[in-house]
């Protein structure tokens, strides 16, 4: 078996063991009706790509358990600062620069989502 089969075969067990905890974790959170869950995608710097397909297979699996669990789904891997590299300690990771422009979006968007939650 060549290096890349058994490279995608692992990551293929990463992402069920991934999947399957997630579901089983929203639907405990799912039981409480004063929780709310949302799934949440950072910036990545620009330089990093994904492997073909793995960024629609991810998405389309956090939009489903979404739509499952009523959950809220915000993706940021295509916010600005994805494209400046002083904001990214690795391509991976934000640096304090990038998680300040980061969080500074993530809680205005929580904000408006807990607003919207009390008027309808």
């Amino acid at each position: 078996m060549s290096k890349f089969v058994r490279h995608c075969l692992l990551f293929g067990v990463v992402l069920f063991l991934l999947f399957s905890a997630m579901d089983f974790c929203c639907s405990k959170v799912a039981e409480r009706s004063d929780r709310r869950t949302v799934f949440v995608v950072p910036p990545m710097y620009n330089s990093y790509f994904y492997a073909p397909g793995c960024k629609e297979l991810l998405d389309s699996t956090f939009q489903a358990f979404a739509r499952r669990y009523g959950a809220n789904f915000l993706d940021y891997s295509s916010l600005s600062i994805k494209e400046d590299s002083t904001c990214f300690r690795d391509p991976y990771h934000l640096n304090g620069k990038g998680s300040e422009v980061f969080c500074e979006t993530l809680s205005r968007d929580l904000r408006n989502l807990v607003l919207m939650d009390k008027n309808p």
